[in-house]
């Protein structure tokens, strides 16, 4: 069935819902492109418009090759054999080929059709920019089809095709469909931010999948096209400047144009009628390089540290792709990460922090996850907990003003800091809670740690802007990798322990039996309670010793109660409802617990419990407790001086929980010091 009056031709089918659609769409082409078609979708409800061509201006198509003859002949032979589009001249960018037959071959070729056929010497290292670049320069086109030579012509009117987009108003690029040699999809257009800072999307999907809303079978708008094969005019190639050869030599480099070219209004369009033949990155793929892969994959890098630098708005919000579906996989699938989510904005005027926890039990818990908690309670600070890594596309799709890392020295963390590093405007914070550089083997995390962890830590923190610390002995140890360190000491969050200390000892009622000893920690204090293990033994006849969440194997015989596996957020309740007499907090003498916080007190001293503590750095200073040297009688006369005088433990007990109270908890002022570290 054809429209009348005028009116651009409509092919359609017997639908008389469709038919109407297509009658209102051929109606709106009339007005805005007139000799317009409207052709039948993939779907009900979906067109494909044929724009007119009024004019057949000469295409000049650009192919970069070194080598790889079978690639570059098949592609030549297809395009004088199948292109239907009559005006195009071929400029065949030769970087340096080196076997004699590709030379051989080459030369041949300049001599085939000179008016048609030219080819154009490039040598030097591999630039696809700076060819590309060179050989625009030299064409005689309006037009340019930036063309890899592994691709292939399958229809004789591809061309045709592109053009028809190519000339019509407002249209800056014109990207086509590229198919893998088994009819998978290589390209349907690029998606910003998808698996780094863009991707193609529904790569290797069948060609006739119909995909996400069929966005791989239907004509659309996107941000980006390949280079691989890309149409634009020759005006507004050298208008932006053209691909980017000395930032962008090798990856990117189009979508970075294409984005050029976008900012200056002008749509870039994919259609899925003109399809290729590609066998995607050849190139690279065959090593037609010198460099090693070490060297490679840093320009990779780079280059990828560029875009992130360059395009961060465009990266974090293609515009062409709802916010609502996933940046980490083949593209189209929703996104179930709440982080990730679209949502309300940031709160103008406070930071929005994404934090990243080395755990979600210890030190991420109270120097990460309480302190933002606690920002967020004051509103001076928006922000969420990331409980994995992120890379550097997901962390600008979270709209993070502010990065705050810890234990991000693996080779996934080095990579996403070192990403990161390229986000100007969000600041990057470093956070130690311990010397991880010096775990002992005593240590339930020695097995874990990495050989070269100094050097892996020293690389992490040089990656951030500051190196927040919870003590000033491990900012003196740490003092080498950072100028901007800023001790932040551990505090209790109110949102955990509460408003107001547990009243144990004053509403405690009398009791029986043995005197109750208490050690709470984790698994890392494995050889401080070793250390001990002797007193235990020796004072088991004594008192009941009772320990929460570890307990070694060679002291268990000896403890009266343990409790294991106690949950983080479980931790304070737990701890509070213990009924000790007095509480022991045993610290080896070395470099790692030299550096720890006094974090122990704290938790013992809101409970209101006396104790018995290693005279180590931690520790020391003016808390009304018990120091004593590691050795064994002074561990057991504290312990039982303390038991002998009931009156003196409670008071000592009292006078601990008021200093926490009065000076360590996670409140006022001191949340604006977190707020200060993070964000000034």
């Amino acid at each position: 069935m054809h429209l009348t009056s005028g009116q651009p031709t409509v092919f359609c089918t017997t639908s008389e819902a469709w038919q109407a659609l297509a009658g209102v769409l051929a109606e709106h082409l009339a007005q805005a492109e007139p000799g317009s078609e409207v052709a039948e979708g993939p779907a009900p409800g979906t067109f494909h418009v044929i724009p007119p061509l009024p004019r057949m201006p000469l295409v000049s198509i650009v192919i970069p090759t070194r080598d790889q003859l079978p690639f570059l002949s098949r592609c030549i032979e297809s395009l004088l054999e199948k292109t239907n589009y009559p005006n195009f001249e071929v400029l065949v960018v030769d970087n340096g080929s080196q076997t004699p037959e590709a030379r051989e071959s080459l030369a041949g070729l300049a001599q085939v059709d000179p008016a048609r056929i030219r080819v154009l010497a490039a040598p030097g290292a591999f630039n696809f920019s700076r060819m590309n670049n060179r050989a625009v320069k030299q064409a005689r086109g309006e037009y340019v089809l930036l063309l890899n030579n592994d691709t292939a012509a399958l229809q004789a009117d591809w061309l045709t095709l592109m053009m028809r987009h190519a000339l019509r108003p407002g249209v800056g690029i014109v990207g086509a469909r590229l198919l893998y040699p088994d009819g998978g999809l290589q390209h349907a257009g690029v998606v910003m931010g998808l698996r780094g800072p863009a991707e193609h999307p529904a790569l290797g999907a069948s060609a006739g999948q119909a995909g996400y809303l069929f966005r791989t079978q239907v004509q659309q708008n996107f941000s980006a096209v390949t280079a691989a094969c890309l149409l634009v005019s020759k005006a507004v190639y050298e208008e932006v400047g053209g691909l980017d050869e000395q930032a962008l030599a090798v990856s990117y480099n189009d979508v970075d144009f294409c984005l050029k070219v976008g900012a200056t209004g002008k749509r870039i369009v994919w259609t899925p009628l003109a399809t290729l033949l590609h066998e995607g990155s050849a190139s690279q793929k065959r090593s037609i390089e010198s460099l090693g892969q070490a060297d490679k994959r840093a320009r990779f890098t780079r280059e990828q540290g560029v875009m992130y630098e360059r395009w961060p708005d465009a990266i974090a919000h293609d515009p062409a792709y709802n916010p609502n579906l996933s940046l980490t996989g083949h593209g189209y699938e929703i996104e179930f990460n709440p982080l990730l989510r679209a949502g309300p904005p940031p709160v103008p005027g406070r930071p929005h922090c994404l934090v990243f926890p080395g755990d979600t039990s210890g030190c991420g818990h109270y120097r990460l996850i309480q302190p933002l908690d606690a920002m967020v309670g004051a509103q001076v600070a928006t922000g969420r907990v990331s409980l994995g890594g992120m890379r550097a596309n997901l962390v600008l799709a979270s709209e993070a003003d502010v990065l705050v890392f810890q234990r991000f020295f693996t080779d996934a963390g080095l990579q996403a800091m070192q990403e990161a590093k390229s986000l100007k405007g969000v600041r990057k914070i470093y956070d130690a809670d311990d010397l991880d550089s010096h775990i002992r083997i005593t240590n339930s995390s020695y097995r874990q740690a990495l050989k070269d962890a100094r050097g892996r830590m020293a690389k992490a923190i040089g990656l951030c802007d500051r190196l927040v610390v919870s003590t000033q002995p491990l900012a003196h140890a740490l003092a080498a990798t950072h100028e901007d360190i800023r001790v932040i000491p551990n505090r209790l969050s109110p949102g955990m322990w509460g408003d107001a200390p547990p009243r144990r000892l004053i509403d405690r009622p009398q009791r029986s039996g043995k005197p109750r000893v208490g050690w709470a920690g984790s698994a890392s204090h494995y050889g401080d309670l070793k250390m001990v293990a002797d007193v235990i033994r020796d004072l088991a006849d004594e008192v009941d010793w009772i320990f929460m969440g570890m307990c070694p194997d060679e002291i268990r015989p000896y403890v009266k109660e343990f409790y294991a596996g106690v949950p983080t957020l479980d931790w304070p309740e737990r701890l509070m409802a213990q009924d000790w007499d007095v509480a022991i907090a045993p610290l080896e003498s070395h470099a790692f617990n030299e550096c720890k916080s006094n974090l122990k007190l704290l938790e013992y001293g809101w409970c209101a419990m006396p104790v018995v503590c290693s005279d180590v750095l931690p520790y020391q200073g003016d808390w009304p407790v018990v120091r004593v040297k590691n050795r064994h009688r002074d561990w057991c006369d504290a312990i039982r001086g303390l038991l002998s005088d009931s009156a003196g433990a409670r008071a000592q007990g009292l006078a601990l929980q008021r200093k926490v109270q009065s000076e360590w908890m996670l409140g006022g002022e001191h949340v604006l010091q977190w707020h200060a570290a993070w964000t000034s």
